[in-house]
């Protein structure tokens, strides 16, 4: 198929619908709001449902929002997380503050909760401060779990975090002052209850968690240790734990030492054991300020936080990293040109006696052998597992190798370098930078100046192995010595870094035409020899290297006899090439390039590098490359279902079958009252990720905003949505707006339909035909179905589960009965061809008439597909007396297969029957009554003229030339609605063509 002009994938639209469903909705007189999303729901559930729960009373609304919570979100767990959200939020969350906690004020969702539930007045009387209180803690402790979405262990922990965290904020404002009394004895009693619903949690949520804990604990931390006083939270602690008061004393400013010290070592984890990150932030708060206190109660309970600190399996915690940069890494230069130890350093020192004979810590002159042990054995003591602390404590030692000659920092600068080469984390980003720092960057410059780099001067510093071997003058450094480091010593540090080796030789090679033959140039060229065996050949910086110096010139001009910058360096240092072609003789240089080009590639491993550049420019001599591209698109709805829907689907997929689409099709994930025999390719709901360019709705509106309850946002994420749906009457109803947020454009099967969407919405609404292709099937006798053979035959349908006021039987029964009396016409029949038809009164009615009138066959059953198609060619009219349609797909089938029509004159049908091929029935326009519609509000359509219906059948009985003229007119008409030409006119809208 040719290319289709689509929207670019919306990565946003999955939030923007999340965010339309949230919006107000309704307001009710209890004083909350509904969010739309909850209305879509209702709107999915039903006519009975809907008067079950009349929304436009509060009452209804009331009872609505219970049924969510205890019902609705397990029906439609694709809304259920936006709208809880909602509901949670705005009936539950927002109504907590200080001054509600202080009298106890029930929320929103508190209450609704309260007058739906007879049980829980029996308990609390929420009249008294007692009741109110004692809601509140059945709320805390079970209420809330009971309204979360079972068989979710996540959901209720970020429902009972969230429930928590708004109870306990209100606490934050306080000041140290009045920490330890208690507001009230309620109240501190339900900030209790909260802490420990808070205390379950088995996971960190997020920003919630963090901005609660720093308001009540952490900011309190430093300013209470001075003072001596516990934070908010311990005071919470210690006022709700008879078991802790009997042991520590909380003078009014002179806190108990042990009572920090038992939070620290065992209070915070029995509120909080899961939580690293807790006690990451609250070791960062307690040593933040090192430098504020020496040797006593506050450094002794920094030293703990310390220990508990570097037992957290969190490593690569960025508030770690951010708190040893504060009082270790960004203070190690310093330190060191002033012989001191970092803030963490003589932490340690001072709360380890048995460091303290050892190692001595004057003022300025700091025992070079601490900083030894440190390296060597200390910090493994506190991290061992901390590659990532190594790495930078190794970086901030060897930041600045230029400061300092052979001496103590010297030496300690090695033995960090050595550290830092037994790191397995070898793409370490620190590392690359570090190296790149003290080495890479520098290489050019010092093959320049025939210096070492800063690191390898470190190395020939602290080897003295390599000293009497190769002698390192001012501005002469020894040729021999770099290359010792690049065939050996680089590997003696960094034995497994390919990476390493790879940026080495890169840098070496970057600038290959600015030394000839000699020192620099033989250097590079062992760096080639070295590049070229890296098992490493898909690296990025070997693609891009080799295009710099290489492939760039190749691609200007394939044919070019000339050199690139690396066939020179390659022919500079290959004696043998050298006497092979003699540079003066300009043939040689040809031959050359020829063995170049035949040999080359395998002695150095070029081929197999990937190359990174621009493509080269077209040949637009060349045929160009087909710009059409491959469009997904996928059709949701009910594939196998035996009623209309499943047929309008099916043929779809049909249509564009015939003009090469072969769309997906998605199954609905839920069960309808139609059978789902028909074997039909699918995917499931569950399974698809409704990714498709475009998707289109094979279904009603209503059902649309099903598909968003049940399986939620993910079902919009297709770049072009279209919803092909259906609707009968006049209006489209305001309740089921929200359904056009959900696609791009609405397809419609007839001019009726497309007036009452256009009515409603502003985005393209288009009208297109509806497939109809009866099947293939073979004619029976009429004894088949208990007929007569012999007798006039009058054929109407209906679908319980379509409404069977809008399908209006009855007035089928009584136009056939008046048309023909028993006592003139005994041998005609009616057959009333029914399915899913309900326990309905209008349906009973029609029961009655056919006890009454044998002539009335009445078969309430699902057919096969062929045996359906078999009854309908048995007869010898189609008599449809709806009082609207969206389309009409009994009438339009019968035409296409050679049965006259009568039906009324009004809706759908009305785009392909005329008083040229049909009988067209007149009647009055009247309005919807309570019953007739789920949506009757507004809505009109046509009571059909039993009389005038009776006189058509009785014309098609007398009148057969007539009759075949209407059906051969019919013919022709319903050639518009073959499958190839509505797989025409879909494809061209699709493609934007039309």
């Amino acid at each position: 198929m040719s290319a289709i002009d689509l929207a670019p994938v919306d990565d946003n639209a999955s939030h923007r619908l999340a965010s339309m469903l949230r919006k107000t909705a309704v307001e009710t007189d209890f004083g909350y709001t509904l969010p739309t999303g909850l209305i879509a729901a209702w709107v999915s559930c039903g006519a009975n449902f809907q008067l079950s729960y009349d929304i436009h009373t509060s009452t209804g609304l009331d009872g609505l929002t219970y049924w969510w919570l205890q019902h609705g979100r397990y029906t439609f767990p694709g809304l259920a997380d936006i709208i809880d959200a909602g509901l949670i939020f705005d009936l539950h969350f927002k109504w907590i503050n200080k001054s509600s906690l202080q009298s106890l004020a029930v929320t929103p969702l508190m209450e609704i909760i309260y007058r739906h539930r007879p049980d829980l007045p029996e308990l609390f009387d929420t009249n008294e401060i007692e009741g109110r209180s004692g809601l509140w803690q059945w709320w805390l402790a079970t209420g809330h779990k009971e309204y979360s979405r079972s068989g979710s262990e996540s959901d209720i922990d970020g429902r009972e975090a969230l429930s928590s965290i708004a109870v306990l904020s209100q606490i934050t404002s306080r000041s140290p002052d009045d920490i330890v009394e208690p507001q009230s004895e309620f109240v501190d009693s339900i900030y209790y209850q909260a802490l420990v619903a808070f205390s379950r949690l088995q996971s960190d949520h997020g920003g919630e968690i963090a901005e609660l804990l720093d308001g009540i604990h952490l900011r309190h931390i430093s300013q209470c240790l001075e003072n001596r006083l516990p934070t908010p939270l311990m005071a919470l602690v210690y006022r709700n734990r008879p078991d802790l008061q009997p042991i520590f004393s909380l003078d009014d400013k002179d806190v108990d030492a042990n009572f920090w010290s038992w939070w620290l070592e065992n209070g915070a984890n029995e509120y909080f054991p899961p939580l690293d990150a807790l006690r990451i932030r609250e070791a960062t708060a307690i040593l933040s300020d090192l430098g504020s206190y020496g040797a006593g109660f506050v450094d002794t309970l920094r030293y703990r936080a310390f220990l508990s600190l570097s037992r957290t399996a969190d490593s690569e915690s960025k508030e770690i990293a951010e708190l040893l940069d504060g009082i270790h890494l960004r203070h190690i230069s310093q330190c060191l040109e002033n012989r001191l130890p970092t803030p963490l350093m003589a932490l340690v020192y001072r709360n380890r006696p048995d460091l303290q004979p050892i190692f001595s810590l004057d003022d300025k002159d700091v025992d070079a052998n601490f900083w030894s042990w440190w390296l060597e054995n200390g910090a493994n003591e506190y991290f061992p597992p901390l590659d990532a602390l190594r790495i930078r404590e190794a970086t901030a030692i060897l930041s600045d190798l230029g400061s300092y000659g052979a001496g103590f920092v010297d030496t300690l600068r090695y033995r960090a370098f050595l550290s830092l080469s037994r790191t397995a984390d070898s793409e370490s980003k620190e590392i690359a930078e570090l190296l790149d720092g003290i080495h890479l960057r520098h290489i050019s410059q010092c093959l320049e100046n025939r210096l070492p780099t800063p690191l390898m001067a470190l190395v020939y510093r602290n080897r003295p192995d390599l000293q009497p071997i190769f002698s390192l003058d001012d501005k002469d450094v020894d040729a021999n010595f770099w290359s010792w480091w690049l065939e050996n010593g680089a590997n003696e540090y960094f034995p497994p870094l390919d990476a390493l080796r790879i940026r080495e030789a890169t840098a070496i090679l970057s600038d290959l035409g600015s030394y000839g033959a000699g020192f620099v140039d033989t250097l590079r060229y062992r760096a080639f020899l070295s590049l070229s065996r890296t098992v490493d050949s898909e690296s990025k910086e070997i693609a891009e290297l080799l295009t710099r110096v290489h492939f760039r010139y190749l691609r200007k001009n394939p044919e070019d006899t000339r050199w690139t910058p690396l066939m020179g360096f390659v022919y500079r240092n290959r004696p043998d090439l050298q006497n092979a072609f003699p540079v003066k003789e300009k043939v040689s240089q040809v031959d050359f390039r020829k063995w170049w080009n035949h040999f080359a590639d395998t002695e150095y491993a070029l081929k197999k590098r990937p190359v990174h550049d621009n493509p080269p420019a077209k040949d637009h001599s060349l045929p160009a490359e087909p710009e059409n591209r491959h469009t997904s698109i996928a059709l949701a709805g009910y594939p196998r279902g035996e009623f209309g829907l499943g047929e309008d689907i099916r043929l779809l997929r049909a249509s564009l079958q015939t003009v090469g689409v072969e769309p997906d099709v998605i199954r609905v994930p839920w069960k309808i009252t139609a059978r789902e025999g028909i074997n039909e390719q699918i995917t499931e709901a569950d399974e698809a990720d409704f990714g498709s360019d475009v998707m289109i709705y094979v279904m009603p509106a209503f059902d649309t905003l099903t598909l968003l309850n049940k399986v939620g946002t993910r079902a919009f994420s297709a770049r072009r949505k279209i919803g092909y749906w259906q609707w009968e009457l006049s209006k489209f109803p305001e309740p089921a707006m929200m359904a056009f947020d959900l696609v791009d454009e609405v397809w419609c099967h007839s001019e009726h339909s497309a007036k009452a969407f256009r009515e409603a919405t502003d985005k393209p609404v288009i009208r297109v035909p509806l497939p109809v292709q009866p099947p293939a099937f073979e004619h029976v006798a009429r004894s088949t179905f208990n007929l007569n053979e012999n007798s006039f035959i009058v054929f109407t349908s209906f679908d319980g589960a379509s409404s069977i006021s809008r399908k209006n039987p009855m007035a089928a029964i009584l136009a056939f009965q008046k048309a023909f009396p028993r006592n003139t016409h005994p041998d005609v029949q009616l057959v009333v061809k029914a399915m899913n038809a309900l326990d309905d009164g209008l349906w009973r009615d029609c029961v009655r008439k056919s006890y009454l009138d044998d002539r009335i066959h009445i078969r309430n059953e699902v057919l096969d597909r062929d045996a359906y198609y078999q009854l309908l060619a048995c007869c010898d009219v189609v008599l449809s007396m709806h009082r609207a349609e969206g389309f009409g797909r009994l009438m339009a089938e019968a035409m296409a297969i050679g049965i006259p029509v009568i039906s009324t004159g009004y809706s759908g049908n009305l785009d392909f029957m005329t008083q040229d091929n049909s009988w067209l029935i007149p009647g009055q326009i009247c309005k919807l009554v309570p019953g007739d519609y789920s949506f009757y509000k507004g809505q009109e359509w046509m009571e059909p003229d039993i009389d005038k219906a009776a006189e058509a059948l009785r014309d098609c009985l007398v009148n057969p030339a007539k009759r075949e003229c209407l059906i051969a007119n019919a013919k022709k008409t319903l050639d518009r609605y073959s499958l190839q030409n509505c797989g025409k006119q879909y494809l061209a809208l699709i493609a934007g063509k039309n």
